[in-house]
């Protein structure tokens, strides 16, 4: 196995566990904990593990996965959207900017 192979299947991983936290947030609620940490602290530290692989991965690989404003900012619309939408559903109690 090529190590740009090998580190993608661990940003693979890494993105499952930040799921897997995320989804604990949602069941039991940010502040239960186990094994010492709430899920709000598992969640933040999936969250940089997954940040540290894309460090490693732009510093071994010839992939450039970095912040792209303009890329965020046409998700967040994207996403305001399709809120507003569950909102008018009545899945979404609150207004969305």
């Amino acid at each position: 196995m090529k190590i740009h192979e090998h580190l993608i299947l661990i940003l693979m991983e890494e993105a499952t566990e930040v799921a897997q936290a995320a989804s604990k947030v949602l069941r039991f609620g940010p502040n239960d904990s186990h094994d010492g940490r709430t899920n709000a602290e598992r969640l933040k530290i999936e969250f940089n593990d997954l940040l540290a692989i894309i460090i490693m991965i732009n510093n071994h690989c010839d992939l450039n996965i970095v912040r792209d404003e303009e890329l965020l900012l046409q998700k967040t619309s994207r996403l305001n959207s399709i809120m507003n939408y569950s909102k008018r559903q009545g899945f979404i109690d609150v207004d969305i900017d």
